[in-house]
């Protein structure tokens, strides 16, 4: 049984501090997160949700509570079957190893977009896919309880690898540990003593990682400015770009491209002699 498109929401905004509520009796509402953060609050439970997160379900509230503007996006089906239960806790949908949701998001992401047209076998595609997420024959998705993020015993605590993935997808915002641990509502000396024993770095030091490689892309792949650079993998100065990238290399930005601008004419002179 597939679901049956009923309304299609390209793109809602949720100004800071601001909440928008859904309640329905006989559809379900599917939605994902484009941007920023949301808290979900349904009956006396509550979690958070982040970019590239869906949320399913037919009575939840969202909130945004960060000082910056959040952005969903998705789907009004008819409950068909799949998810009759009123009150019924929401899905939680999060990308895993399986690609079936970063393959869900891109379809939505074309359908959407201004230079596409959502046509109907566009849509038919996504509601299937989404059909076989909620029933599961793709990925888990696991319903959400007021304990869903208790640390797991014996295991790597899940919440690790949510964070892993959101620094290597998020490392152009100004992420701080602080912010990351508020993510996983966890304090941020729990997070970052147990992913440094996991990942042998601490996450900032992972996102310094991640940074530093793209940006070291950039400088040898582009002519982008270096201002330009700084502020594209999350800095919010050339001058405290330049520090880092000095400190990690032990030269500037400017002094790393033109090193290697050099060296690559310097083969090519030598090639064609």
């Amino acid at each position: 049984m597939t679901l049956e498109l009923e309304v299609i929401k390209s793109c809602e905004i949720i100004l800071p501090h601001g909440s928008v509520k859904y309640q329905f009796e006989n559809q379900i509402i599917v939605l994902l997160v484009t941007q920023g953060q949301l808290k979900v609050e349904w009956f006396k439970n509550k979690i958070n949700i982040q970019q590239n997160q869906f949320i399913i379900g037919n009575d939840i509230k969202l909130s945004n509570l960060s000082n910056n503007t959040a952005m969903i996006r998705g789907f009004i089906f008819a409950d068909n079957g799949l998810y009759v239960e009123k009150g019924r806790s929401p899905l939680i949908i999060k990308p895993d190893d399986s690609n079936a949701v970063d393959r869900l998001i891109a379809s939505m992401e074309l359908c959407m977009s201004e230079k596409n047209e959502c046509n109907w076998t566009s849509l038919k595609t996504i509601a299937s896919k989404l059909t076989d997420l909620i029933s599961g024959s793709e990925v888990t998705c696991a319903q959400v309880s007021s304990n869903d993020y208790v640390p797991l015993t014996g295991t790597i605590d899940q919440r690790l690898i949510l964070i892993n993935r959101y620094i290597r997808r998020n490392y152009s915002q100004p992420l701080s540990l602080h912010s990351l641990a508020e993510l996983v509502q966890c304090s941020p000396g729990y997070l970052s003593n147990t992913y440094s024993k996991v990942f042998n770095i601490s996450p900032m030091k992972y996102l310094q990682k991640i940074r530093l490689s793209r940006a070291m892309e950039l400088l040898l792949e582009t002519t982008l400015p270096i201002r330009e650079i700084a502020n594209s993998i999350g800095y919010v100065s050339n001058s405290q770009f330049t520090d880092f990238f000095k400190k990690s290399l032990g030269v500037t930005p400017k002094a790393y491209r033109i090193a290697h601008q050099n060296k690559l004419a310097k083969a090519r002179f030598l090639t064609n002699a």
